[in-house]
């Protein structure tokens, strides 16, 4: 047996470690053989385990297993302060050394050493202090004896196939595993400096002594203060100059706002998915206005910084820049703050947004046709104070914001393009709720202006045009004339949990089907692709866009409105399996019946009511502000369309059954009663016009249900109604009559073409 003889090591795992042993009979199995009063010595093992070889002069003895980290030694000696060094260029950092100190690697010309704190002393000479006397509370590794349980493999080594010591490299001395256990396991007396014994199986080799403490490293020049450092990687942030600086309580403090940055508008659009997030902002066109950046915090934690795009405002304006950033991998039903940056310097305000849960069942709201110019429409029942567009649509999203809802869908007409655009969509974005409620807008015959291409931020658009947008009118709806970022841009779609999104741009006017066509086969692309990228993972598909193709008020017969039907888009909607079409446009609230198109798209050809239930719903919603309202039965003449023929000899009606007289009570009070032809377009099922700027709130309940309530702003119910569907089948049941005003109309179909 090896006597029991001091064995010392320095602190550094990686020295060679020296022992002394005694006379052996043990057999040379990866053993000790005959061994009397050589050197012992423990070298790193070449195992890929972290482990160490025993060699007694040229023999090895065994192995010692890698025990766990011991604990932090006392601290070194503080060395002296470094001279000043010249200022570097990246932040400097403090590094916990554990008994040592904090090593310092600062921003001057010589990175420091093991100095004090502020010295940053020069880490290459703190090699001395690596000796055993730091690594004293090592002994704790005993607790990695199990570890030994390994040397089970040891038998191996007796086939002797693995040759000397085994080339498992865990074998040797029998196969049984060494360790280092503490000084009182060994046998004799214990040495005054021993921090372990060394046992190979059951057989006790001897100490390991605590060697002497190196001495401290030489101090290098200290580096220029950091403006910001941080101490370690464990959530501990110090600000400032390291002699004056303060302790941050969080991250957000640590990183710090500069001055606080006021982007003139700031909203939200849906990402692509409920995992990402778009946003958009305007700023002032200024030298540093070089960056989008977004800042996403999970409590006082930052999740991620992201960059985007940006560019100049041209057409309309040409004082602003415009920035988007895109924002992915939230996770779901979880509120983060963010902050907002067009230089990296200087950060907006803190805002918070809440992402969708996995769940299939939310709540989201519909509105149309805020056109936030100027003052309400004289004839609403509803008084704001003050009796502005601007605190119309602000009640309006309020009220949405206390329903709950998680999404704003629109059906167009965000501005109305009439006074100064800056002002109103200072006015569209003013609404708190809209930073931190995602708005999908649509582009209406108010919003054609190359503005409307920079003010959003929107997900998957179909082939946007890249060319430049320079017209400077509001509204450019001409199929010739219009820049083609207005004619051909706006179609894009989200997926938003399980309903797929898709919004069109109706904004053109084609006055012939021929005209309409490109645009119903640029729809129909549009559609197509959010199908294919989605494939699976919906239930519902919901379009919204501008000009609503089911209303009963002024442009219900609209020569372009005639114009999109004749080439193909309620037919389009019935091929695709659109559920439900949102729009404006017409200032009014109508519901129609559920409706199919089966014939192709054509002059006479129509949609009519689904016999079987498969089919789509459409719902036209008044104003989002109080406008502008349109009185029901009020279109000009059109007397081309076959479905919707206004009267010849009398104004301002239509002859929906070829002569016969429908009157209700509405209709008497607004036209006299007994006049001929007072009868709605086909597809509506229930119409009101309640002088009040409106909103929908649509609870999603699954796969299968739908939940509608159309609201005033003056707290009346419109319409509340449920769309169920069993697979394509699809019914609508009223769940109230709402407001009394609300009027309905039973479905006919004995319509005859015009000569």
């Amino acid at each position: 047996m090896f006597n029991k003889t001091l064995i010392t090591a320095s602190v550094s795992l990686v020295t060679i470690l020296t022992l002394s042993c005694s006379e052996s009979t043990e057999t040379s199995s990866g053993n000790a053989d005959n061994v009397s009063q050589q050197s012992c010595s423990i070298k790193e093992a070449n195992d890929g385990q972290n482990n160490y070889e025993i060699f007694c002069g040229d023999i090895s003895v065994g192995y010692l297993n890698n025990g766990a980290k011991g604990e932090q030694g006392e601290p070194g000696p503080q060395g002296p302060q470094g001279e000043q060094g010249e200022p570097g260029e990246v932040p400097g950092w403090l590094v916990d050394n554990g008994g040592e100190g904090l090593v310092g690697i600062g921003n001057g010309a010589n990175t420091g050493a093991t100095g004090a704190q502020g010295p940053q002393g020069a880490t290459g000479a703190q090699g001395p202090q690596g000796n055993a006397g730091e690594q004293g509370p090592q002994g704790d590794t005993g607790a990695q004896g199990p570890q030994g349980d390994t040397g089970e493999q040891g038998p191996q080594g007796d086939t002797g196939a693995q040759g000397p010591q085994g080339e498992q490299g865990l074998k040797g001395n029998d196969g049984e595993s060494c360790r280092m256990e503490s000084p009182e396991n060994g046998e004799g007396p214990v040495p005054a400096n021993a921090i372990f014994a060394v046992f190979c199986g059951n057989t006790f080799y001897g100490y390991i002594e605590n060697g002497a403490k190196g001495q401290t490293g030489a101090t290098g020049e200290a580096g220029a203060p950091a403006a910001s450092v941080t101490i370690g990687a464990n959530g501990n942030w110090f600000i400032g100059n390291i002699d004056t600086g303060v302790r941050a309580t969080n991250q957000k403090q640590f990183l710090g706002k500069g001055a606080e940055f006021d982007p003139v508008t700031l909203g939200l659009q849906p990402g692509s998915t409920i995992s990402e997030i778009n946003f958009n902002w305007y700023s002032l066109k200024t030298a540093g206005a070089t960056k989008s950046l977004v800042r996403i915090f999970r409590g006082n934690s930052l999740i991620d910084e992201f960059a985007g795009t940006l560019g100049d405002v041209t057409g309309t304006s040409t004082t602003y820049k415009w920035h988007k950033v895109s924002v992915n991998g939230l996770s779901p039903n979880t509120e983060y703050t963010y902050w907002v940056s067009n230089d990296g310097v200087n950060w907006s305000k803190e805002y918070t947004y809440k992402t969708p849960s996995r769940s299939s069942s939310f709540r989201f709201a519909a509105i149309s046709d805020p056109q936030l110019a100027g003052n309400q429409d004289a004839n609403s029942l509803f008084k704001t104070d003050p009796f502005t567009t601007a605190r119309g649509w602000e009640v309006t999203m309020g009220k949405i914001v206390e329903a709950g809802a998680s999404l704003v869908v629109s059906g167009g007409d965000q501005v109305d393009g009439t006074t100064s655009l800056t002002t109103e969509y200072a006015n569209l974005f003013a609404p708190a709720g809209l930073r931190s409620i995602p708005l999908a807008p649509v582009m209406g015959n108010h919003d054609s202006h190359c503005e409307f291409n920079f003010r959003y931020n929107l997900p998957n658009q179909y082939q946007p045009s890249t060319a430049a947008c320079t017209a400077t009118g509001m509204m450019n709806t001409s199929l010739t004339t219009a820049p083609a970022p207005i004619r051909e841009n706006g179609n894009y779609y989200y997926l938003y949990k399980n309903i797929l999104f898709i919004a069109l741009n109706t904004s053109p006017y084609p006055s012939t089907a021929d005209a309409a066509t490109p645009y119903i086969n640029r729809y129909k692309a549009t559609i197509q692709a959010a199908k294919a990228k989605f494939s699976g993972k919906y239930d519902w598909i919901v379009v919204h866009h501008h000009k609503s193709t089911q209303s009963i008020a002024s442009h219900a017969i609209d020569y372009d409105i005639e114009a999109y039907i004749e080439s193909g888009f309620e037919k389009l909607m019935t091929d695709q399996g659109v559920n439900l079409v949102i729009a404006g446009h017409d200032h009014i609230y109508v519901r129609s019946h559920i409706l199919k198109q089966t014939d192709e798209p054509k002059r006479g050809s129509y949609s009519k009511r689904s016999e079987d239930g498969t089919g789509t719903l459409y719902l036209t919603l008044t104003t989002g502000s109080g406008l502008k309202y349109y009185s029901e039965f009020t279109w000009g003449s059109n007397t081309r369309v076959p479905y919707l023929v206004s009267c010849i000899t009398q104004n301002n009606c239509l002859k929906g059954v070829n002569g016969t007289t429908y009157t209700n009570t509405l209709q008497a009070a607004n036209h006299g009663s007994g006049k001929a032809g007072y009868n709605p377009p086909l597809g509506v099922a229930t119409y009101r016009q309640g002088y009040v700027p409106e909103y929908a709130i649509v609870d999603v309940m699954g796969n299968n249900t739908m939940i509608f309530e159309i609201k005033g702003i003056d707290g009346v119910l419109v319409d509340n109604f449920s769309l169920t569907k069993n697979g394509n089948v699809m019914n609508v049941a009223e769940l109230s009559r709402g407001d009394s005003r609300l009027s309905a109309f039973p479905y006919q179909d004995n319509y005859e073409p015009a000569q």
